[in-house]
C-alpha cells in the first residue's frame, strides 16, 4: 500500500459506523393498528381476544395459528402480568416462531379494563409479538412504548382519543417532540 492508501484505511477504520435510529412505535403501531375508543371490553382476556381479531385481519397469514398466538399470550398473562403503573398494559409473545419482525396492535379503552386477578386498570393495552431472533428489537419496542406512555396522565390522554388517527397523531408528536402539545 502506498501511504496515502495507508493513511486512508487508517481514518476509514477510526471513523464510527453511523448511529442507528432510535426504534418508534408508530414505526410498527399505524393508524388501523389502533382501536380508539373500545367500550366493548371491561377485562383483559376480553381486550386481548378482540386485539388478536384484529392483528389477524392485518396479517392474515397469522389466522391458522391464532389459537397458538392466544395460548402463549395468556400463558405469559398468567405468569406475570404485563400491567404497569402507569395505566398501560403490552401482553405479548417474545421469540414467535414464524414471524420475522414486530407485529403488533392497540387498544384505547377510555373506561379501563381489569388486570388478571388483580386491582389494576389499563386503558391502553399494546398486544404484540415478536420473532425469535432480533431479541434487540423487542427490547427496542418496549423502550419505545415506555417513552411514549410516561407517566398516567399521558396514558389516559392518549386512551381518551375518539378516534384512531387522533392517537396516532399524539403518539407521533411525543416521538418528535416529546410533547402533546
Amino acid at each position: 500500500k502506498s501511504e496515502d492508501e495507508a493513511r486512508e484505511s487508517a481514518e476509514a477504520a477510526s471513523i464510527p459506523p453511523p448511529a442507528k435510529r432510535q426504534v418508534l412505535l408508530t414505526d410498527y403501531i399505524t393508524q388501523e393498528c389502533i382501536l380508539a375508543n373500545l367500550k366493548s371490553v371491561t377485562t383483559v382476556e376480553q381486550t386481548i381476544g378482540v386485539l388478536l381479531d384484529r392483528l389477524v385481519q392485518l396479517n392474515p397469514e397469522l389466522a391458522p395459528r391464532r389459537a397458538e398466538i392466544l395460548d402463549l399470550i395468556m400463558r405469559r398473562e398468567r405468569l406475570m402480568s404485563t400491567f404497569l403503573d402507569t395505566g398501560i398494559a403490552i401482553p405479548h409473545s417474545a421469540g414467535f416462531v414464524g414471524t420475522s419482525d414486530i407485529h403488533a396492535v392497540m387498544a384505547l379503552t377510555p373506561q379501563g379494563v381489569a388486570s388478571l386477578g388483580r386491582d389494576q386498570k389499563a386503558y391502553s393495552v399494546i398486544l404484540f409479538l415478536s420473532p425469535e431472533v432480533g431479541r434487540s428489537n423487542h427490547l427496542q419496542f418496549l423502550a419505545a412504548i415506555a417513552t411514549v406512555f410516561l407517566d398516567k396522565t399521558t396514558t389516559r390522554e392518549i386512551a381518551s382519543s375518539i378516534a384512531a388517527e387522533d392517537a396516532f397523531q399524539m403518539i407521533r408528536k411525543l416521538e418528535l417532540t416529546g410533547r402533546m402539545n
